[in-house]
């Protein structure tokens, strides 16, 4: 099942997402209400046990979704991989990511990137994504959900191209 939160964008999503009808996909452009409050939209929708979160500018790697479910049965609630940063010289720059600890996440540091997670649905109902910073919502979410005792585990494979813009 597909999930397409449209946060206010100014290009051809609504289109683009026409063209796969046949799929179960289901569109809501919700106008410019921030990210946080974007994908918690996103997390209310979710009818499934696992939720995977993708932005428009990066790549699912086909791999992903079953390295997450060999995850999962292990019986973890947040399941992350390595992803592979892309710019527009299409250079690329490869982060296996890390175990997952608090520790490592607040001092260390590329462990974890949310676009290569996966996670349990409850857990992003039990803790939403903050609406009120203009950045970092998804590394707050990781640290508030980390420290309350989740269990994580680590796909051991890359899972995402992920876009870095020069800005």
């Amino acid at each position: 099942r597909v999930i397409v939160v449209d946060d206010g964008s100014s290009d051809s999503t609504r289109e683009v997402v026409r063209q796969f009808e046949s799929l179960n996909v289901t569109y809501v452009n919700v106008g410019k209400i921030g990210l946080g409050n974007a994908r918690n939209i996103a997390t209310a929708l979710c009818t499934t046990r696992y939720l995977c979160i993708l932005d428009d500018d990066d790549i699912m790697l086909p791999n992903r979704l079953r390295d997450h479910m060999a995850s999962f049965e292990q019986g973890v609630q947040l399941s992350h991989g390595g992803w592979i940063n892309f710019n527009a010289e299409l250079e690329l720059d490869y982060w296996p990511g890390k175990p997952v600890t608090e520790d490592m996440i607040v001092y260390v540091g590329a462990a974890i990137t949310h676009g290569a997670c996966c996670y349990e649905t409850s857990v992003l109902r039990e803790f939403p994504y903050r609406s009120d910073t203009q950045g970092g919502a998804d590394y707050d979410l990781a640290v508030r959900a980390i420290r309350s005792g989740i269990r994580c585990g680590h796909t051991s494979s890359y899972v995402l191209l992920r876009r870095r813009h020069d800005a």
